[in-house]
C-alpha cells in the first residue's frame, strides 16, 4: 500500500514503529533542540551532583529543567499556526474528528518526548537536594558538634553581669 500525499492533520500515512512517528511528527529542528537541550541540562545535572555541589547551586539549576518542555511548546504553537493557515487557505476542506484528533496526537507527542526526557534530570537533581539536605551539617572551621550550644561570652572587659533582685 503505498501512500503518496504528505500527512497534513492526522491524515493516512506509511505504517512505521512509534518512535518513528513520534519522531517524523515533530519536524527536525524542533526535536533537534528538545533532545540536545535536554542532553546538555542532564550532563551538567550529573556534573553537580558528582562534584558534592552544595543544595543551593543544586536548586538554583533546578531553573534550567523546564527548558525542553518550552522548546517543545513552541514547536507546538508553530506547527498549529501552520496546520490553521492551510486550513484557512483551503475552503473545500472537510475536518472531520478523527482528522483533529490526530492533529492533536502529532502536537502532544512533542511535549511528550520533552517531558520524557527531563524526567532523568529531575530525579538526579532530586537525589542530590535530597542526599545533601538530610545529612547532618558539618562544619570544617570548629570541631564543636552542630548540635552543641555556643560558647558564652567571657567577663574579660570588666563587664558584670547582675541577677535581677526579687
Amino acid at each position: 500500500m503505498q501512500f503518496t500525499m504528505l500527512p497534513l492533520l492526522g491524515q493516512a500515512s506509511p505504517p512505521m514503529s512509534e518512535l518513528g512517528w513520534i519522531l517524523s511528527t515533530q519536524g527536525s529542528m524542533s526535536s533537534l533542540l528538545v533532545l540536545l537541550s535536554a542532553a546538555a541540562i542532564f550532563a551538567g545535572a550529573c556534573y553537580l551532583v558528582a562534584s558534592q555541589r552544595p543544595a543551593s547551586v543544586l536548586a538554583a539549576y533546578l531553573i534550567l529543567l523546564p527548558l525542553p518542555c518550552l522548546i517543545s511548546i513552541c514547536g507546538w504553537i508553530k506547527g498549529s499556526l501552520s496546520s490553521l493557515s492551510v486550513i484557512s487557505i483551503s475552503p473545500d476542506i472537510t475536518l472531520t474528528t478523527a482528522d483533529i484528533a490526530g492533529g492533536l496526537a502529532v502536537a502532544l507527542a512533542g511535549l511528550l518526548i520533552a517531558f520524557l526526557v527531563s524526567a532523568p534530570t529531575y530525579f538526579l537533581l532530586a537525589y542530590g537536594l535530597l542526599s545533601r539536605t538530610m545529612r547532618p551539617p558539618t562544619n570544617s572551621a570548629t570541631s564543636r558538634p552542630a548540635s552543641a550550644t555556643p560558647p558564652m561570652p567571657s567577663l574579660a572587659s570588666g563587664l558584670s553581669i547582675s541577677s535581677p533582685t526579687l
